[in-house]
């Protein structure tokens, strides 16, 4: 016999093909079961998890608006004491933050080229065309 063969398996007939079909039942309930209680404990894992994540999002997002309007307070406070007049500091204030947007909206702009994995997107097509060339010269030959 080669080494590679798989052994011979006697035919089932009657009782013993009846009992291995009762096995291969329970076997694939215990599996489908085993399954469901995994994922019903993930979801309620994620259930936990998404309401901590949501609680320390609206934390930070109260914190970096109390960072940002210190922030400004500052700038307007320093400004007023250099040019002397209120209304030029608060007029530069708003000049200073619309930079800083356009100066974030520029950067999201790159981020978001590098998110997008270009580069990996052309090598999976790559390797995609590939595979379909291959199959189809092996299907022919």
């Amino acid at each position: 016999m080669p080494v590679n063969a798989a052994p011979e398996q006697p035919a089932l007939t009657g009782a013993g093909a009846a009992h291995g079909l009762g096995d291969l039942a329970h076997h694939t309930g215990d599996y489908v079961r085993a399954w469901s209680e995994l994922f019903a404990g993930e979801a309620q894992l994620a259930r936990v998890c998404v309401n901590r994540l949501l609680l320390a999002a609206v934390w930070t997002c109260f914190l970096v608006f109390g960072i940002v309007i210190t922030g400004n307070v500052l700038a307007a406070a320093l400004l007023e004491r250099w040019l002397t007049d209120w209304a030029s500091a608060i007029a530069l204030t708003l000049l200073l933050n619309f930079i800083v947007l356009v100066g974030l909206l520029l950067a999201m702009r790159a981020w978001w080229r590098n998110l997008s994995l270009p580069r990996s997107r052309r090598a999976l097509r790559h390797l995609m065309q590939r595979l379909h060339e291959t199959d189809r010269a092996s299907n022919a030959g």
